[in-house]
């Protein structure tokens, strides 16, 4: 299976790998968005077109999702850069959003991301390991569409303990993963769907935040069908 370009689009061919059930705190930033406790931001005061769009927020299709925070690694210039040539910095834990890729609309450019794939995984899920590896080889091969955003959350280890910082730089290491690796060891992705059922998989409009798809499995075919109808019509 694989994601390959077609006239600019993501295509999807092959089988699909189907539904599958394999589940300390940072300081505060001066300025910007408040992180809550939950992993939530709250911009409540403060959402709109500059900042994140405002609610209703929601979990199901076309509702606006809401600016969800985690710790992890990346590559700074993720957001604006090929996805072959990202290099994940793993000697430095950062505070990664929604908002983030909300945000660079504006400073990427021609190169910013039209969706955001958000792809939720735990260390004991092989459907988890062979879904990431999958998309990680189609980046480097340059199949991958530049226009996707990819975000891997991990949410508990091989053992189903509390993803750490140690596991997802383990994670990230051993599966030469180099797009955005975070983790969510109080599973506030929860809010999205049963952790028997990981891996989740949802895409969201970076322009209006709103889910266009979100389903559980490794569907690929599913989820290229989403892109390429989404991709065709911007």
């Amino acid at each position: 299976m694989r994601f390959m370009k077609n006239l600019g689009l993501v295509a999807v061919v092959g089988m699909t790998l189907g539904l599958v059930a394999c589940a300390d705190d940072e300081a505060q930033p001066e300025g910007g968005p408040i992180y809550l406790e939950a992993g939530v931001v709250d911009l409540a005061s403060t959402c709109g077109p500059e900042v994140y769009p405002c609610g209703p927020y929601g979990t199901e299709k076309d509702n606006v999702a809401e600016n969800m925070s985690f710790l992890g690694f990346w590559d700074p210039g993720a957001l604006c850069k090929p996805h072959k040539d990202q290099k994940i910095d793993l000697n430095t834990m950062e505070r990664i959003s929604f908002q983030d890729w909300y945000l660079a609309n504006e400073a990427c450019a021609e190169k910013k991301k039209k969706l955001l794939w958000v792809n939720v995984a735990a260390g004991w899920c092989g459907p988890c390991q062979a879904e990431v590896t999958e998309v990680q080889k189609q980046m480097l091969a340059s199949t991958f569409d530049e226009r996707v955003g990819f975000l891997n959350i991990v949410f508990e280890t091989e053992n189903y303990d509390p993803a750490t910082a140690a596991f997802i730089k383990t994670w990230a290491t051993s599966l030469e993963l180099n797009f955005p690796v975070v983790m969510d060891p109080a599973f506030d992705m929860g809010l999205y769907f049963n952790a028997s059922a990981t891996p989740f998989n949802m895409l969201v409009d970076t322009s209006t935040m709103k889910i266009i798809y979100r389903d559980v499995g490794a569907d690929f075919q599913a989820i290229g069908e989403a892109m390429q109808a989404f991709l065709a019509n911007l």
